[in-house]
């Protein structure tokens, strides 16, 4: 009797121990086949960024749009230990632009801006105003307005993506490059003038030292230009708020009220004729001097 119950316990043992075994290993196969839980963002793609590096696309679902902790995360994920990071983020797959150059309507849906630099006491995280449940909030938060919309539109994707809107670009910016090229032309009409002045008529003795301080000037000025462009700006005044344009006398790119930046096609191109300007400039300010020179000696002479 004793045997037999001895034996049921044993029987009883072993089979708890088999389905224990079954269950854990029926419990670890399904955790093996659900794997890692699935990222809800997704990297689309880093572009070439004029200014230097990259910009990196993210695109995000809308539910996640308004939570800073989740851009914030997503940044740390996609910068790494990069201490010069920009990453734009987007809900619409279908706005996120191909290159830096980013069209209107693909930047007015854009969701939020972050930037790390080691010139930044901290990174910077801007999220576009219609997040932000009223305007008062959102300027306190330090949001970005849609490129060329009023705060008002600025809520209303649907009619971004329509193309409404007016544009607030600001009239400084046609002067400064009306002067510009007006200063390139004379510049170097005044560079081929400076080289003849002294063959076509009296001219100081020391023309031609003159003229050689002139291009040494013009060359070491036009080459700081680029590195110095950022430093070379001033604010103007719109709609979206105050904007800080840099390049002198050609804009380069401009930072809209809440610190983001924007660069496109023109970026390059200006910067080179930026330099190009302040190296023929000191040849204006020589010719306009040689010739106000000779007309003094001319009219001394007669007297």
């Amino acid at each position: 009797m004793r045997a037999t119950i001895m034996r049921t316990l044993h029987t009883a043992v072993a089979s708890a121990l088999a389905i224990a075994s079954l269950a854990g290993f029926g419990s670890l196969s399904a955790a093996q086949q659900a794997g890692p839980p699935q990222r809800e963002w997704e990297l689309v793609r880093s572009v070439s960024n004029p200014l230097g590096g990259t910009i990196d696309l993210v695109l995000l679902p809308e539910h996640k749009s308004s939570d800073h902790a989740y851009y914030l995360e997503i940044a740390n994920a996609v910068c790494g230990k990069r201490t010069t990071c920009m990453v734009n983020f987007w809900t619409d797959r279908a706005h996120i632009p191909k290159s830096a150059e980013m069209p209107v309507v693909d930047l007015r849906l854009m969701t939020a801006t972050y930037e790390r630099h080691p010139s930044y006491a901290a990174p910077v995280l801007h999220l576009a105003c219609r997040l932000y449940p009223n305007k008062e909030t959102g300027e306190r938060e330090k949001c970005f307005y849609a490129p060329g919309l009023t705060p008002e539109v600025d809520t209303a994707p649907a009619a971004a993506e329509q193309g409404e809107g007016k544009s607030t670009v600001p009239k400084r910016i046609f002067v400064f490059a009306g002067f510009g090229l007006v200063g390139i032309v004379g510049g170097i009409l005044a560079l081929r003038a400076t080289g003849k002045f002294a063959t076509l008529g009296p001219a100081p003795q020391q023309w031609r030292r003159f003229r050689v301080a002139a291009l040494a000037i013009g060359i070491v000025g036009g080459i700081a230009t680029y590195p110095l462009t950022y430093w070379m700006g001033y604010p103007v005044t719109t709609r979206e708020g105050v904007w800080r344009i840099v390049g002198i006398p050609f804009f380069v790119a401009f930072f809209d009220s809440g610190g983001a930046d924007y660069v496109g096609a023109f970026t390059l191109p200006n910067a080179v004729a930026n330099v190009l300007f302040w190296f023929v400039f000191p040849q204006i300010i020589l010719i306009l001097w040689g010739c106000v020179w000779r007309k003094r000696r001319a009219k001394a002479i007669i007297n």
